[in-house]
């Protein structure tokens, strides 16, 4: 029994003993880690820092640059961008198209002597248009719409109040009125004249555009259709762009016979143009 108590004291000795270097080594390695762990925070915090002051000076330079802008009132060209701690100028990307030369003005119709411009053309339109919306007029006021001081070329200017009645006297009807969309008409002269076979075919695509088949077609179905002339997309010496008189014209003469409701009767229309004795027969 002496033997086994003297055993028992060693074992529980040898027991305490284990037990306090396990005690002592797991103190070690839970300082070891706080150590670890203190150090790691300061990095964090001094990491921290460091990239809050860079974001901080990022802003400050951004907002300086942009304040000299502002009170400079220029545009900013390059690219400004504000990435996290990164403040950057891109010279080379633009934020917007520098200002561009501005698009040549439209061509212009330069006044003759003897031949209405586009623009005289639509003046007359307009007040006749304006005093006779009928599209009849009395003979003495037709007359005086192309009297000085009237937007007109200079050849009519030296026409005669007796001159005019002569010419426009040929149009009057049995009413003793004038149609003056038949005065504008020759208005627009020097224009190509069709042929027969050229009025036949222009009929022939409205008749195809009229899926009603009404005998009418808006602007829409008009610009559609091809006349027997075309427009001239010509270039200046200078390398300018011409005046289209001709293209200008399609669009002016649906204006001079178009109805309230905006549309032509195609064949009424294409009738102007003939110069057969009984047009009717024609198309």
């Amino acid at each position: 029994s002496g033997i086994n108590a003297e055993y028992v004291g060693s074992s529980s000795r040898s027991f305490s003993l284990k037990l306090a270097v396990v005690k002592l080594r797991a103190i070690t390695v839970i300082k070891e880690l706080k150590e670890r762990a203190a150090l790691m925070y300061n990095i964090q915090q001094e990491w921290i820092g460091q990239r809050f002051k860079k974001e901080m000076d990022s802003i400050k330079t951004m907002c300086e640059m942009l304040s000299d802008v502002i009170e400079s009132e220029k545009a900013i060209l390059p690219q400004v961008l504000l990435s996290d701690d990164q403040f950057t100028v891109d010279m080379g990307y633009k934020m917007f198209d520098p200002p561009v030369a501005p698009p040549p003005d439209a061509p212009i119709e330069m006044p003759t002597p003897d031949v209405f411009t586009i623009a005289q053309i639509q003046e007359l339109h307009r007040n006749l248009k304006e005093v006779a919306p009928s599209g009849y007029v009395s003979l003495d006021l037709l007359v005086e719409m192309f009297e000085p001081p009237a937007f007109l070329p200079e050849i009519w200017m030296n026409v005669t109040s007796q001159q005019l009645e002569e010419m426009f006297s040929r149009h009057l009807c049995e009413t003793k009125y004038i149609n003056w969309q038949i005065v504008l008409l020759s208005c627009v002269l020097p224009i190509p004249l069709p042929n027969q076979r050229q009025l036949l075919d222009t009929v022939t695509q409205y008749r195809k555009i009229d899926n009603a088949k009404t005998g009418l077609v808006d602007m829409a179905g008009y610009a559609q259709g091809d006349l027997w002339f075309s427009g001239d997309y010509g270039i200046s010496p200078d390398g300018t762009a011409l005046f289209d008189r001709l293209g200008h014209l399609k669009t002016t003469l649906f204006t001079l016979i178009c109805d309230d409701n905006y549309t032509v009767d195609y064949v009424d229309f294409l009738l102007l143009f003939c110069s057969d004795p009984e047009p009717g027969m024609v198309l």
